[in-house]
C-alpha cells in the first residue's frame, strides 16, 4: 500500500476511535458532533507533528481527552478525570479493533432482541437518557428499569456469546506443525 494510502487509514482510524470516545463520554448531541469534527481536523492537521516516541492512538487519546474536558467545563457539564476517560478510550478502541464475526454477531442479536429489551438498550445507549429519566417517561420505578435493562443486556451477551460459539466452531482446526 503507498505511504499516503497508509497514512488516510492511520488517520482514519485515529478519527474513528476519537468519534467513539467523545460518543460515550460526552451526553449533548450537538457538542459531541461539534466535537467530533474538531478532534478529526486537529488529528489531521498535526498527525505529522505528533511525537514519535508515543503510540499515534495514545497521542490522539491525549488529544482527545483535553478537547472534550475543556468542552465539558465550558459547557458547565461534570467532567470525568482524565485517568477515567484514558480507560473509557482504550476500552472503546478494543472494541473497535473486535474482528468482524463478533461485530456482526453484535448487530444480528440486537435485531432479534424483544421489543422491550431493543427499547431500553436504545433509550440507555442511543438516546443516552439516565435510568431516572428512562423511569420517568415510562411511568416505572427506578429498580424496575434497572432490572428491564440488566436483563435486557443479559439477553444480548447471551446472543452474542451463542454466534460466536457458532462461528468458532465453523472455524477450520489447522493442523500443527511439527518439529
Amino acid at each position: 500500500m503507498p505511504p499516503e494510502q497508509e497514512l488516510i487509514k492511520r488517520l482514519a482510524r485515529l478519527q474513528t476511535d476519537a468519534a467513539g470516545l467523545i460518543r460515550v463520554t460526552v451526553r449533548d448531541r450537538d457538542t459531541a458532533q461539534s466535537l467530533c469534527r474538531e478532534v478529526a481536523s486537529t488529528l489531521a492537521r498535526e498527525l505529522d507533528q505528533a511525537d514519535p516516541n508515543v503510540s499515534a492512538a495514545a497521542w490522539a487519546r491525549g488529544i482527545t481527552i483535553g478537547k472534550i474536558q475543556a468542552a465539558l467545563r465550558e459547557s458547565g457539564s461534570p467532567c470525568l478525570s482524565a485517568e477515567a476517560l484514558e480507560a473509557i478510550g482504550r476500552a472503546v478502541e478494543a472494541i473497535g479493533a473486535w474482528p468482524p464475526g463478533r461485530r456482526s454477531a453484535l448487530r444480528s442479536c440486537l435485531t432479534r432482541l424483544p421489543d422491550e429489551s431493543s427499547r431500553v438498550l436504545s433509550y440507555r445507549y442511543e438516546q443516552r437518557q439516565s435510568v431516572a429519566a428512562m423511569a420517568e417517561e415510562a411511568g416505572r420505578r427506578v429498580d424496575e428499569v434497572v432490572r428491564a435493562l440488566s436483563r435486557a443486556r443479559d439477553r444480548l451477551d447471551r446472543c452474542v456469546c451463542g454466534q460466536l460459539s457458532v462461528i468458532e466452531a465453523r472455524r477450520p482446526v489447522l493442523p500443527r506443525k511439527e518439529e
